[in-house]
């Protein structure tokens, strides 16, 4: 049998690399995690108030149509004890959000809009404490997102894809 030719290491990975655990849990936290992830089509949320929720690698996102008729994407889970917010895979919300666990409110931008017993929290700014700034962005027809902040712009991005 002749010795492999130096070169052919480069076309394939060892083989235990693709049922080890600790190397899976490193590319979803450096690839995976850090790449943009397609959430949903904008006819998938055509309305004021639809979303459409995209669960991967244990996080859970939304993606919804704003009054402004922006679709926007965050994290499906109240900024208070991070209960989640919205259980379908799709569907309306009217014009706000409102966490089943506390009820803390949100506007469909983002903003936290109303909290009960709004006295108890003397201090709390609402605006640090709505769903923040997503890092999303739209090719187009689609919605994209990172599940964490630092990717570079989707713009350019995606290569030979057509809309």
């Amino acid at each position: 049998m002749a010795a492999p030719l130096a070169d052919e290491d480069a076309f394939s990975l060892p083989a235990w690399i693709y049922h080890d655990p600790e190397f899976f849990e490193l590319e979803k936290q450096t690839i995976f995690r850090q790449a943009w992830q397609l959430v949903c089509h904008q006819s998938d949320v055509p309305n004021v108030g639809d979303y459409h929720s995209f669960d991967f690698m244990g996080e859970s996102v939304i993606a919804l149509r704003g009054e402004d008729g922006q679709i926007r994407s965050f994290h499906n889970a109240c900024r208070h004890r991070a209960s989640r917010l919205l259980d379908e895979s799709k569907g309306h919300c009217g014009r706000k959000i409102t966490c089943p666990y506390h009820a803390w409110t949100y506007g469909l931008d983002g903003r936290l809009v109303a909290i009960p017993q709004r006295e108890a929290f003397k201090g709390l700014d609402f605006g640090r404490h709505g769903f923040g700034t997503p890092g999303a962005g739209n090719l187009p027809r689609l919605h994209l997102r990172p599940l964490c902040p630092g990717p570079p712009a989707c713009k350019g991005n995606g290569g030979p894809l057509r809309a």
